[in-house]
């Protein structure tokens, strides 16, 4: 099922995807309405999750600037999609190529046809684009200690705090260290709590991607390194985390040239 989307006109339009100099927040709905028509055209998969863990995944089917809705593909034996209507915090993500586009849903109602149904929601008041060539992954410098808080992935009444590895804007690499429980790739990690230094602080949910066992040798303790992906992130956790990577690369470069002095 498609819909025609509807544009606003505008004389010369802008980029669909605007250049690395712009601000991660695009609010104009000319932009807005290409952005999303992208991903329409694309059919690439959204990612509708809230804040209390509730995560699905759809399509988006329909852009109509003019009447300031857009359309979800939707099913009503999907008991996820029809109690994200009940719900006041939900958030889409999807992936052009190397971008990621993120955006907040409100007015969220099923609408419901003769053969198919369409989750309905209210225009987006602002779309959050992070390019994927700008997640550089950062390790932390030694006197920060980043630790993340969380629940064991196949403990969950077991609260650990581990070492932060590396961070990116697409996600961050956990040790466990002497853990030899196995722990699934695509476990999910609910309510954690990233302390990347004194001043910057992440609530987020994470997926992990892969897991590789470290053997240290010499009779030391292993450690197991998960590689996860956010999967909550709000757009200012994304800011934030922007600036810390982009200081902790000064500091760095800063670093390297004081060594090569």
């Amino acid at each position: 099922m498609r819909f025609t989307s509807l544009f606003p006109r505008r004389s010369q339009p802008a980029p669909a995807v605007p250049q690395a100099h712009d601000d991660f927040r695009i609010s104009d709905d000319f932009e807005i309405a290409s952005l999303l028509q992208q991903v329409v055209e694309a059919r690439v998969p959204v990612n509708l999750s809230t804040p209390d863990g509730l995560s699905c995944t759809t399509e988006l089917v329909g852009v109509n600037a003019v009447a300031r809705r857009i359309s979800f593909a939707a099913t009503t034996r999907d008991m996820r999609l029809r109690t994200l209507v009940d719900v006041d915090e939900t958030m889409a993500v999807a992936y052009l190529q190397q971008v990621r586009l993120q955006f907040d849903l409100n007015g969220l109602v099923m609408v419901h046809g003769h053969k198919d149904s369409v989750l309905q929601a209210e225009w987006p008041r602002a779309v959050y684009r992070f390019q994927r060539r700008q997640s550089y992954r950062v390790r932390p410098l030694e006197h920060q200690k980043p630790v993340a808080h969380l629940q064991h992935p196949v403990a969950p009444h077991e609260a650990q705090s581990v070492r932060v590895k590396d961070v990116s804007l697409g996600g961050l690499a956990l040790q466990f260290s002497g853990d030899d429980r196995v722990i699934p790739p695509g476990t999910r990690l609910d309510h954690v709590q990233v302390e990347l230094d004194a001043l910057t602080r992440l609530d987020a949910a994470l997926r992990i991607v892969h897991v590789s066992v470290q053997d240290v040798g010499n009779g030391g303790t292993p450690s197991t390194r998960l590689g996860c992906e956010w999967i909550r992130l709000g757009g200012d956790g994304q800011r934030v985390l922007q600036r810390y990577i982009e200081q902790t690369q000064k500091r760095q470069r800063l670093v390297t040239l004081a060594g090569k002095g």
